[in-house]
């Protein structure tokens, strides 16, 4: 079984010298990240071609990450017969190239056993506890429906909280 651990890094040294003590902590197999510091060696890191999503195979051999595709907002790698997405789409994208990011993620998902799609979207939902639903909550849950997937959300505290805003 491989273990993932997920996090929003905010673009942030610190925060990303802490998630190597915590994947050592956790044991960790993989991290999915979102806004990423900087990126790691190649054979271990991959991340999308805008730099804010990447995957880090940090407790497998290095290499060990395959079938690898890298785009705008988003990655993706093969790692023990998963395809993982790690995504990030800043609040700052228009909502008809939100609906594009997240069309093609579904696009080359669609046809693979195990998915695993994760990452900040900078959507909100009632469905997984946000206090409304934005326009990318909607377009999130429509495309997403199509993959016949599972939504996994722990908890109701937010996961973000700045000037007011979670």
């Amino acid at each position: 079984m491989v273990k993932f651990l997920q996090f929003n890094l905010s673009h942030c040294r610190a925060a990303q010298d802490l998630l190597a003590q915590s994947v050592i902590e956790q044991q960790a197999d993989l991290a999915i990240l979102s806004d990423p510091y900087k990126a790691k060696h190649e054979c271990v890191w991959q991340h999308s071609t805008d730099g804010r999503a990447a995957i880090w195979s940090c407790g497998q051999p290095p290499g060990h990450l395959s079938q690898r595709a890298s785009r705008a907002g988003y990655t993706r790698a093969m790692i023990s017969g998963i395809t993982i997405y790690s995504c990030y789409i800043a609040p700052s994208v228009r909502i008809n190239e939100f609906r594009a990011i997240m069309q093609e993620i579904v696009d080359d998902a669609r046809g693979r056993s195990s998915i695993l799609i994760a990452g900040d979207f900078n959507a909100w939902s009632t469905t997984w506890g946000s206090a409304c639903t934005t326009r990318r909550g909607t377009i999130l849950l429509e495309v997403v429906a199509s993959l016949n997937v599972c939504l996994l959300s722990e908890g109701n505290r937010p996961t973000f909280s700045k000037s007011g805003r979670e």
